[in-house]
């Protein structure tokens, strides 16, 4: 799905991959992983476009992986054309290039169109592996980043009349 991981893997299995990853680092100390856990606490080694990003988690309650977000910085709104939109293009050539071509594709959302607390996929790629990745931004207050969701269940493509 990501980088190592896949959908069958446990918290402990999730743990190992990312501390072994060429492609991401961790943030900080590992002795804080057992009160914090995962969230946040790994980042991409190499910057997706100019803008770095980090991974967060969703689990079965029987504590199998199934959803990654890999979410950048949150930035202003001023930065939203100069920086948002490169790195929205950088991220649609990157997924491309290792999921192939998108099943929905759409322009980058407006920042007048996202609702606080709301994210909006412009991007969906069906895996191989099972399960879906979007891309999108979202926006928290007055704050805004991109946002890939790998999720498990595969999201079906809607159609706009």
């Amino acid at each position: 799905v990501f980088d190592t991981l896949t959908f069958k893997d446990t918290r402990e299995t999730t743990q190992a991959k990312l501390k072994a990853s060429k492609i991401v680092e961790m943030t900080g100390d590992e002795t804080f992983l057992g009160r914090s856990g995962l969230n946040g606490a790994f980042h991409t080694r190499q910057k997706i476009g100019s803008l770095t990003a980090s991974l967060y988690f969703d689990w079965t309650p029987s504590g199998i992986l199934k959803e990654i977000n890999l979410q950048t910085d949150p930035l202003s709104a001023e930065k939203y054309q100069s920086d948002i939109a490169p790195g929205w293009k950088a991220f649609v050539e990157l997924l491309s290039s290792l999921y192939g071509k998108p099943v929905q594709k759409g322009p980058l959302p407006s920042m007048n169109s996202l609702a606080d607390g709301s994210f909006s996929p412009s991007h969906l790629w069906n895996l191989e592996s099972g399960g879906s990745a979007q891309l999108g931004t979202a926006r928290d207050g007055s704050r805004y980043q991109l946002v890939v969701r790998f999720s498990q269940k595969k999201v079906e493509p809607v159609g706009i009349f």
